[in-house]
């Protein structure tokens, strides 16, 4: 199954409590930004579900006819900034990220990804301009989150999911960088809806059926379950 990035962490938990339900499954998870994912499954390769994070990935791969059945929302998502906990200057706003690019570096994902494109219609919305010369690109949110874990940058514009991923991680052997987690104003952010599918050319029943199965758990109360600890919300 190839999925967005962003669903690492909850769609290995969610794979991992189907397999145990379903022990003849086996689920095999390949992540990148979802317009990566979209193209590598357009030149073929081996994928019975994709995950995404926006709905023109999808579509590009309904008009190369490679979904087996309709699309389905299974979760939404919004944005939000990320700082350096210890950076000398705290930001609190997209205004103020824009003040704060002047003297440092900022995260975000590459225009190509969802990820990207909701953070320029986010930062377009509330008339911000931030400088190329000053963005350091991500390939997809986890990058771009680690790019501000790792101190390459001092603020960035990630997912909820993802800021509240790196806080739940800190303290951790693996953490890094200490973050802060900060809201977007309502009015700015964007509300990404994520869409999944079974994809490819598949004529095999027995695996078509284990992707409906996949499918269907997710959509489930405890697929939803899962996805709302994580702090997606609800389709």
């Amino acid at each position: 199954m190839s999925a967005a990035a962003s669903l690492r962490l909850v769609f290995t938990q969610i794979s991992d409590a189907f397999m145990r339900a379903n022990p003849q499954a086996q689920v095999t998870l390949n992540f990148a930004s979802s317009s990566q994912l979209s193209e590598q499954i357009k030149q073929g390769a081996p994928v019975q579900i994709a995950a995404f994070a926006d709905l023109e990935s999808m579509t590009e791969l309904s008009a190369a006819r490679l979904i087996l059945e309709p699309a389905q929302a299974f979760a939404r998502n919004q944005l939000a900034l990320v700082t350096q906990s210890n950076a000398k200057d705290k930001v609190s706003s997209l205004a103020e990220l824009a003040d704060l690019a002047d003297v440092s570096t900022i995260a975000m994902c590459v225009v190509t990804a969802p990820c990207g494109k909701y953070a320029e219609q986010a930062l377009a919305t509330a008339g911000v301009r931030i400088p190329e010369s000053r963005i350091t690109r991500g390939t997809d949110a986890s990058t771009t989150l680690r790019a501000v874990t790792e101190g390459d940058a001092v603020a960035g514009i990630v997912y909820v999911t993802d800021a509240l991923a790196a806080l739940s991680a800190q303290g951790s052997p693996n953490s890094a960088q200490q973050v802060l987690s900060v809201p977007i104003d309502a009015k700015y952010n964007v509300d990404s809806t994520y869409w999944i599918a079974q994809v490819g050319k598949s004529t095999d029943d027995s695996n078509n059926a284990l992707s409906r199965a996949f499918i269907e758990f997710i959509l489930s109360k405890p697929g939803q379950k899962f996805l709302s600890q994580a702090g997606f919300l609800l389709p």
